[in-house]
């Protein structure tokens, strides 16, 4: 998915749950938790937006986002919904 396919509904960061298949580094589980996430084992969950999400449902820490954030498919944009 090409960035300009976002559809802009900020789903990408509210309530989502990575399933990782190494458990997160101490580092990246502290970048999660400071990002608004929680961290159990290899499941890592926003428990509410995350607190970079603008209110025009863009990142507001767009440019030093997380590499899961980077790597997130939406199946939205993806199939054109």
């Amino acid at each position: 998915m090409d960035h300009r396919d976002c559809r802009k509904c900020g789903q990408c960061c509210k309530e989502i749950q990575i399933f990782f298949a190494d458990p997160l580094s101490t580092s990246e589980e502290e970048v999660f938790r400071n990002k608004g996430g929680t961290v159990i084992g290899k499941l890592a969950k926003f428990i509410s937006p995350c607190r970079y999400l603008g209110s025009d449902n863009l990142c507001m820490s767009y440019e030093n986002r997380p590499e899961w954030c980077k790597e997130y498919f939406c199946e939205e944009a993806h199939n054109g919904r």
